[in-house]
């Protein structure tokens, strides 16, 4: 069962009024998996946007057969799979479960009609989304700069 308290404790939503918690708790599903399942595969529909309750999240792309790379790892309260809130779009990467783990899962289609009739919350939301995805990406190109430093053929 979730509970608007275990949404509140979702750092993309605090901040947000009560009566948004009080309609994204209609539209929440709680999902559990176990440790190794999939909850998404790379090139899977997108159509959802996932919260970690418990457990935790890893994900991973093949970089060649039989190589997967983590890229991130999501702990409680922390999100993945924003692909699924895009019309028509496509996972970049595997999610695997690491642990036994329940997962808050908000359907992209009724989120996307929940922030069409409350611009506000969509606005809200969408720049928490943002600032996420910003924070994301300056990481991975900081590991990146990281990792070209030390390739050979980079090397003065």
């Amino acid at each position: 069962m979730i509970s608007i308290d275990d949404l509140k404790n979702v750092p993309l939503l605090q901040g947000l009024p009560d009566q948004v918690f009080e309609k994204l708790l209609k539209i929440a599903q709680l999902e559990s998996v176990k440790e190794g399942d999939v909850v998404y595969d790379a090139e899977q529909e997108a159509e959802n946007l996932y919260m970690v309750k418990n457990g935790k999240v890893v994900l991973e792309s093949d970089l060649m057969e039989g190589t997967a790379v983590t890229l991130a790892s999501i702990k409680p309260g922390y999100i993945f799979g924003w692909y699924g809130m895009i019309p028509s779009s496509h996972h970049s990467m595997r999610a695997v479960a690491t642990t036994d783990s329940d997962l808050i899962v908000l359907p992209g289609y009724e989120l996307r009609m929940f922030m069409d009739d409350d611009h506000t919350f969509g606005y809200q939301f969408m720049n928490k989304i943002f600032m996420l995805m910003k924070l994301r990406l300056d990481r991975r190109t900081s590991q990146f700069l990281k990792v070209l430093a030390k390739h050979p053929d980079l090397q003065g």
